[in-house]
């Protein structure tokens, strides 16, 4: 049995994604919250963006002079038997859009996210992905030199928060709509979203019902079971059948701008 949202435009099986799914199905992630703002945004001063129509997305999709976005990026989160899956995903987005706009390759902590008191809160049981985002635009993000992985989810210290204000996510928004989705992935901007109880984030439409996808699971936690990732964690390609809008869509657009900071200590080991 299936039902269908009037705020969406796909048809959402009823147990997928949702608490009845095991817990390893689960991975980690948990409902979000609605939040105030325009039809794709979370803030009410956004105006939102033209969602492409199905036949412009086919026209592009088909188009062997379109440039394409890349299906890799240069970096691999790895949760490593946290689930933290939100955490990571966001920050994802965040490494990405920072690329875009020809930023230095600086290296984050998502945990640091992850142990904020309104995301994990130091309980290593899931968190949304909507919280994530509120804190990467509120608290910023945490360089790994200045919070080791080895912190684990232990409360930010006052050294990290200081560090993480200058690293900041500015706009951003809540997809409502497969069409919001293929439209950012067409105008190579990535998506992170709930999928199956999970959260993936998604570079690249291959074709109109599938995406290139990376994992936020290493080779150190390749064991990880989903029915639907690679075990070995990275890129992959999945349906967008199965994205499951109640744990939401987002896409980051903009974040601070920090080419004029010395950041030569912050800087990703590639």
């Amino acid at each position: 049995m299936s039902v269908r949202r009037p705020d969406t435009d796909l048809t959402i099986p009823d147990r997928i994604g949702s608490p009845e799914l095991p817990a390893h199905l689960r991975s980690g992630l948990t409902y979000g919250v609605e939040l105030p703002g325009s039809e794709c945004g979370f803030l009410e001063e956004q105006p939102g963006f033209e969602v492409f129509p199905e036949d412009y997305c086919r026209e592009l999709l088909a188009d062997p002079t379109r440039v394409r976005g890349s299906k890799r990026v240069d970096w691999q989160i790895d949760q490593n038997g946290h689930g933290s899956c939100a955490s990571a995903s966001a920050l994802n987005e965040i490494l990405d859009v920072r690329r875009r706009e020809n930023q230095r390759p600086v290296w984050f902590n998502w945990l640091y996210n992850y142990a904020q008191k309104d995301v994990g809160g130091g309980q290593d049981r899931g968190s949304s992905l909507a919280a994530n985002l509120i804190s990467i635009r509120e608290d910023g993000c945490c360089p790994m030199s200045v919070r080791p992985f080895s912190r684990g989810i232990r409360a930010p210290t006052e050294e990290e928060r200081e560090a993480a204000r200058a690293y900041k996510g500015q706009e951003f928004f809540r997809l409502q709509t497969l069409g919001a989705f293929r439209t950012l992935l067409l105008s190579d901007i990535p998506v992170c979203a709930g999928y199956r109880g999970h959260a993936i984030t998604f570079y690249e439409l291959e074709n109109y019902e599938q995406g290139i996808y990376d994992n936020t699971w290493g080779l150190d936690w390749g064991y990880k079971p989903h029915p639907d990732c690679k075990k070995e964690g990275g890129f992959g390609l999945l349906s967008l059948a199965k994205i499951y809008l109640p744990y939401g869509m987002y896409a980051i657009l903009t974040t601070t701008d920090t080419r004029h900071l010395d950041e030569s200590r912050f800087l990703q080991a590639v």
